[in-house]
């Protein structure tokens, strides 16, 4: 009889675990923006997408309540620069986790409705085109390096 319950409780726990994860195919971690340059108009947000399907994603969209405007962005080599640029999707490969960084993909927020400083709180929301959408409240802001 106990190793009936032992059993009975590990296919529980196994098949609760398989049912979170499937309930999120996306999932969001790491999110930070920096403090506002004097006069800076832009701000920008960084953070890492887990992707826990078997099919890639693509995030479509980002909107936040900071900025007139938010993008998709990249940075791309061109005649021996580096240059930002607005792109239409970013690409989750399926099972991986990518990460928005400083020079690679990231949110822009254009045209800042007031600075980013050590306390605001930033709404985000992301939508992918598997018809999953993930709200976020950034909440870490970092000091720039100097």
């Amino acid at each position: 009889m106990k190793n009936f319950f032992i059993l009975f409780s590990l296919i529980l726990f196994t098949t609760q675990m398989y049912a979170n994860s499937a309930s999120k195919p996306i999932t969001v971690q790491n999110v930070y923006s920096f403090k506002s340059a004097p006069n800076a108009k832009n701000g920008s947000v960084f953070l890492e997408i887990k992707n826990n399907t078997n099919s890639n994603i693509n995030l479509i969209k980002a909107q936040s309540d900071i900025s007139e405007h938010t993008e998709l962005h990249t940075h791309v080599h061109s005649k021996d620069k580096m240059i930002m640029k607005a792109v239409d999707k970013i690409e989750i490969k399926a099972n991986s986790t990518l990460s928005l960084k400083p020079f690679h993909e990231h949110i822009m927020l254009i045209n800042l409705k007031k600075s980013i400083q050590k306390d605001t709180k930033i709404s985000l929301k992301l939508f992918f085109d598997n018809g999953q959408n993930v709200s976020i409240l950034v909440t870490d802001i970092k000091e720039r390096n100097k």
